[in-house]
């Protein structure tokens, strides 16, 4: 099961945003007990991203283009790896 499946079966775990339009993005969810970021794109791939602090979390919820947001702040700065 990925994370974005838990939130949907676990929504008390996880924050989630689910009213947005990206080019890329198709969802994403996050785990602030274990600071994980989970992304869905559009393209199929879902990656974690490790030690994903909150506040960050909230600029990237908040990002008018969670694309951009993703190239510019968290790709190059955090662990991920493909979760499927």
């Amino acid at each position: 099961m990925t994370l974005i499946e838990s939130i949907i079966l676990e929504y008390k775990k996880f924050a989630t945003y689910k009213s947005f339009v990206s080019s890329n993005v198709k969802a994403f969810g996050y785990d602030k007990k274990e600071e994980v970021l989970q992304i869905k794109f559009k393209g199929g791939g879902v990656y974690n991203y490790y030690e994903f602090p909150y506040s960050e979390y909230i600029r990237f919820k908040r990002a008018k283009s969670k694309g951009k947001f993703v190239w510019k702040n968290i790709r190059d700065y955090y662990d991920y790896e493909r979760v499927n």
